[in-house]
């Protein structure tokens, strides 16, 4: 089980993300292009989103590889505003969608945003020390030496 692995979970985040938007970009291309100088404008601006897409998830997996490696509270924070942030835009898309096919996108940025914050949120709050699923990692009943 993933219990910290940011970096695994950016990188997917990533790989995914760019490629629905790319999807994204060439149906809405296929679409619209009735003539030749919309479909230019059109394909241009999508290879920009594209570009500006893929550059935010890659910073969003630099701060992931990073709050992995080092186990830094302080990139996880860092790490968790992004992902609040990309959850917030997706959010806002989902609401108001262009077509379905963004509504799906949108929902699938929202859950990976969500997933990488709870991990990124498990980096946080275990402060640098060892990840652990109870309270204190070597909890066994102890025995009276005295009987």
């Amino acid at each position: 089980m993933m219990r910290y692995h940011t970096a695994t979970a950016t990188f997917i985040q990533l790989a995914v993300m760019t490629l629905i938007t790319t999807i994204g970009g060439v149906l809405d291309v296929a679409k619209n292009c009735e003539n030749s100088s919309e479909c230019v404008t059109n394909s241009f601006l999508w290879i920009i989103i594209v570009f500006m897409l893929a550059g935010w998830y890659s910073a969003l997996f630099a701060i992931g590889y990073f709050t992995q490696e080092k186990r830094s509270y302080k990139l996880a924070r860092l790490l968790i505003l992004g992902e609040l942030f990309t959850a917030f835009v997706a959010f806002m898309l989902a609401r108001n969608p262009s077509s379905t096919y963004s509504r799906i996108g949108s929902l699938i940025a929202l859950f990976f945003a969500a997933w990488v914050t709870i991990l990124a949120y498990r980096i946080y709050k275990a402060r640098g020390r060892r990840i652990t699923t109870t309270r204190s990692g070597n909890y066994r009943p102890r025995r009276r030496l005295n009987q």
